[in-house]
């Protein structure tokens, strides 16, 4: 009797403690790791126009002494334009970059990252910064070149027009000098 009552005590010790220590377990707070995103972002050029195509990057610095994989997501102004898988060795640190074409204006650029670590392991941090960068508009100076086409494509547009309203109205001669003239002022320059 003896000997079934403490097996008896086993089997219900293990059942009690044993339940307690997976709800311990589960309760547990995730254990960082010394891995994290850097706070900063960087660009592939320091003068950044309209226009142009440039890269963004980030780094991952991995301390921890454990190797992951994960996924960087790269966003402007909170609109996300790219993403990058990475794998992130031991004692390392890796660039993940993307391709941004860059438009007018203030923007804030971002990058984030989501790893293969267990639900009990976390990084340091998992989020760049906010980067602030202003684009300016780019602006196509105006040459004679670019006038004197304007000019000679309006002249022509309203020769055309003459000439159909002529025809509908029956007008058989239109006259041409002020293309003639325009021409004249061309060769002269």
């Amino acid at each position: 009797m003896k000997k079934n009552l403490t097996i008896l005590f086993f089997v219900l010790s293990f059942f009690v403690f044993g339940s307690s220590l997976k709800v311990f377990a589960q309760g547990t707070t995730p254990i960082t790791i010394n891995a994290r995103i850097l706070p900063t972002v960087w660009y592939s050029t320091l003068s950044v126009n309209d226009g142009d195509s440039i890269k963004i990057y980030s780094g991952i610095q991995n301390n921890s002494g454990i190797n992951f994989t994960g996924t960087a997501t790269f966003y402007v102004d909170d609109k996300e334009i790219s993403t990058s898988s990475f794998s992130s060795t031991a004692d390392s640190l890796k660039d993940v970059s993307a391709n941004w074409v860059a438009s007018p204006g203030d923007h804030n650029v971002q990058v984030k990252i989501s790893t293969s670590l267990t639900a009990d392991q976390i990084l340091v941090s998992s989020s760049s910064d906010k980067s602030s960068i202003s684009i300016t508009q780019k602006i196509t100076p105006i040459t004679p070149a670019v006038v004197e086409t304007a000019v000679l494509n309006t002249a022509s547009g309203i020769v055309s027009s003459a000439d159909s309203l002529a025809n509908i109205l029956g007008i058989r001669y239109i006259n041409r000098g002020f293309l003639n003239l325009f021409s004249i002022f061309r060769s002269d320059s």
